[in-house]
């Protein structure tokens, strides 16, 4: 894949982060979508990056939701959809679950593998959308992500994926959100200039950069330059990323099943056998009792 990045944008990245923008000749382009976007055409969005110098190398489509309040819950009227057609397509897939703030996360996590994920097994490990604004406290919302992390990552065996930005960057500064940085990062930054990865993953920085959601090629443009109808949707808008070659490689990586723990068998109680009682020494003193009485008698 070959994307033009002007010699601007090479020395501005290079002031402002150290380093340029020559790594977007290994980046790998991918969409994200839900039911705002309609039934989308994949084989007009694929002739389209195509068009445009690169693969279409995945899509990651909703999957799940909740109510606010959790009275109810439902998959996303697309994602059977855009599965079927990611597949027919050979366009890797994923699938994701908004986390709602006031909703008990392990009813979420399992209605997502419940009613999504075991049904329609995803190439890219389960995605969180961990973004709402509305959560009670940063200490209540940094624990529904974790409970639901780790019962997904229990029972599919997979990492999840993280997608966030700066929108909960409160949340993403708590020193209690550290734990995320063992999830891979992607990463909403509306930018043309490369992302600065939120504190858990300062050390690791970012497997995907969402860089803007009004279909603009190759980077984030100030004025809309694209249009989500010329790519096949619904809708004016596209979010579009980009992704590195170790994002992409979660979609190779082996589903691994926890072993079975089996609890160790206790040993049987052996009790020790019945004392027996040794009588010989009473016998032996009656014989002489015996014997005494015959010498008197």
């Amino acid at each position: 894949m070959a994307v033009n990045v002007s010699a601007w944008d090479k020395l501005w990245n290079k002031v402002r982060y150290g380093w340029g923008l020559e790594q977007v000749n290994d980046w790998h382009f991918f969409l994200d979508v839900s039911h705002w976007m309609g039934k989308g055409n994949l084989e007009t969005a694929q002739a389209q990056a195509r068009s445009r110098g690169v693969e279409l190398a995945a899509i990651v489509y909703k999957a799940t939701d909740f109510t606010a309040t959790g009275s109810s819950a439902w998959v996303d009227s697309t994602a059977s959809h855009y599965h079927t057609e990611a597949n027919r397509l050979g366009i890797k897939n994923g699938a994701y679950h908004w986390l709602q703030p006031k909703v008990d996360p392990t009813v979420q996590a399992r209605y997502y593998l419940d009613k999504w994920y075991s049904k329609n097994e995803t190439d890219l490990p389960p995605v969180l959308d961990f973004e709402d604004r509305n959560y009670n406290t940063v200490s209540d919302y940094l624990w529904r992500s974790q409970v639901w992390l780790e019962v997904v990552e229990r029972e599919t065996g997979r990492k999840p994926i993280v997608y966030t930005g700066n929108i909960i960057g409160d949340v993403l500064q708590d020193k209690k959100a550290e734990f995320l940085s063992r999830y891979p990062l992607w990463l909403a930054w509306y930018s043309r200039y490369l992302p600065k990865p939120p504190a858990p993953w300062r050390n690791y920085g970012w497997g995907a950069w969402q860089y803007s959601g009004k279909a603009d090629f190759p980077f984030y443009a100030n004025e809309q330059d694209g249009d989500g109808h010329d790519w096949g949707f619904d809708a004016y808008s596209m979010d579009v990323n980009w992704a590195t070659d170790e994002f992409i490689a979660l979609a190779g990586v082996p589903v691994i099943v926890p072993p079975v723990v089996i609890p160790p068998v206790e040993p049987p109680v052996i009790l020790p056998p019945p004392p027996v009682f040794d009588n010989s020494a009473d016998q032996h003193m009656a014989r002489i009792a015996a014997q005494l009485r015959r010498l008197h008698s």
